[in-house]
């Protein structure tokens, strides 16, 4: 799971109110084995402006070799920051483990202060630990059999 961060963002809540303070938006690549040197992606999702898109396999518009092309745009549809697959090549960005950060930022990111409240529910931040399974369970992208 990828995640991006956007601070002070512009969300349209009703006709006199709109922003937040913090969004986060999230993305999901699924590979068969992650243990293996090159693994195959076999889907992926993205947190889009009303949900989420995800395919599988995603087509090779969208790849890059083993990166998939992920765009940040404003949804129309509830005027917020969202993600979409792309074709148009771009750029990479680094990339920071989890275990990579500090104990202090793992504090803060599993704290409420990165939650969302939107509309009178809570939207956490995707990667602390209280939410990690639930938002793969909600973005799973295969039939369930």
């Amino acid at each position: 799971m990828y995640a991006w961060y956007f601070p002070k963002g512009f969300e349209l809540i009703s006709e006199n109110l709109s922003g937040h303070r913090h969004l986060w938006r999230f993305a999901i690549v699924w590979l068969d084995d992650p243990a293996v040197d090159n693994p195959k992606i076999l889907g992926v999702s993205v947190q889009s402006g009303t949900g989420y898109e995800k395919r599988t396999p995603p087509k090779s518009k969208y790849l890059d070799e083993s990166s998939v092309k992920i765009d940040s745009y404003k949804s129309v549809w509830n005027i917020k920051a969202a993600l979409r697959l792309t074709e148009k090549e771009g750029e990479s960005q680094d990339l920071i483990m989890w275990d990579q950060l500090t104990d202090e930022a793992r504090e803060a990111l599993n704290s409420d202060v990165f939650n969302v409240e939107l509309l009178m529910s809570t939207v956490p931040m995707p990667l602390k630990d209280s939410a990690f399974v639930k938002t793969l369970k909600k973005a799973w992208p295969f039939e369930e059999e």
